[in-house]
C-alpha cells in the first residue's frame, strides 16, 4: 500500500485486491463512518478552486486514484501508483459484503436505473443482503429522513451515486450522523451496473482510453468537462 500526496490530496494505492479488502475489513470493524472517494482529473481541478470540496477530499478515509490523469500526475511526481476505478472497487466490496453477510444500502440515480441495477446485482450476488435503496432525487429538507432510513436499515456499507461534487459533499455533511461503517461515492457506477451505459472494453481500458470512450458515449458532457480538464493540465 502506498500513500501519495497530490496537490494537497492524499491518495491510497493498493498493491493488490487482497490488500484493499484487508483495509475494507478494518473500516467495517471500526466505530465510525469512513468515507471513500474516487477522484479523477476533473474532480482534482474542481478542488483546486473550490475550498469546500478540497476540504471534503482531504477528510476522506480513502481516496482511490480513479482516472488515468491521476496516475500520470503521480508518475510525474516520481510515484508509481496503480489506477483503481471506482466501479471495480465497488464490485469488490459487493463481493466482500456477500461473502461476509454485510448489509448494504444504495442511494442515487433515477428510480428505474436503480431498480434495473438491483435486478442485475441479485443475479450476480444472490446472497447479497440489500438493506435498502433510495433514488437520488430528493429535496434538502428530506435528507434527515433519508439518513434515519439508512440507519434504521442497519446497513453497514452505503453506496452514494449522486455525481460529483454532490455525493462527496452529501457524505461529508452526514457522516457524523450515519451509522454505516463505510460511505462510498461511486459516481456513474449505477448507470453502468444497470446496463444503461456500457463500460469501455478491456482493451480500451488497458490503453488508458476509458475517458475517451465515456466522452464518445456522451459527447455533450465534453463541453461541460473541458474547463476542468484544461485546469487539470495547467495544474
Amino acid at each position: 500500500m502506498l500513500q501519495v500526496d497530490l496537490l494537497g490530496i492524499k491518495f491510497t494505492s493498493f498493491d493488490n485486491t487482497q490488500e484493499f479488502m484487508a483495509k475494507i475489513l478494518d473500516l467495517v470493524n471500526s466505530n465510525k463512518c469512513n468515507s471513500i472517494y474516487t477522484p479523477n482529473a476533473e474532480m482534482i481541478a474542481r478542488a483546486s478552486s473550490d475550498t469546500k470540496f478540497l476540504k471534503v477530499l482531504k477528510n476522506a478515509s480513502i481516496n482511490l486514484p480513479d482516472g488515468f490523469g491521476i496516475a500520470l500526475l503521480a508518475r510525474k511526481k516520481g510515484f508509481n501508483i496503480t489506477r483503481f476505478p471506482g466501479i471495480e472497487a465497488m464490485l469488490e466490496i459487493l463481493k466482500f459484503s456477500e461473502e461476509r453477510g454485510i448489509p448494504v444500502y444504495f442511494l442515487g440515480a433515477k428510480k428505474h436505473v436503480l431498480e434495473s441495477m438491483l435486478e442485475r446485482l441479485k443475479k450476480w450476488f444472490p446472497n447479497l443482503k440489500i438493506a435498502g435503496y433510495r433514488d437520488g432525487y430528493f429535496r434538502e429538507e428530506e435528507e434527515s429522513a433519508i439518513v434515519e432510513e439508512i440507519n434504521n436499515s442497519q446497513a453497514e456499507i452505503l453506496f452514494v451515486a449522486l455525481g460529483f461534487p454532490k455525493q462527496e459533499l452529501w457524505i461529508d455533511k452526514h457522516k457524523n450522523f450515519l451509522r454505516v461503517k463505510i460511505a462510498m461515492g461511486v459516481g456513474g457506477s449505477f448507470d453502468v451496473l444497470s446496463g444503461k451505459k456500457k463500460r469501455a472494453p478491456k482493451i480500451v481500458r488497458r490503453l488508458n482510453l476509458e475517458w475517451l470512450y465515456r466522452i464518445l458515449q456522451d459527447p455533450k458532457r465534453l463541453l461541460n468537462r473541458l474547463p476542468n480538464l484544461f485546469k487539470f493540465l495547467l495544474l
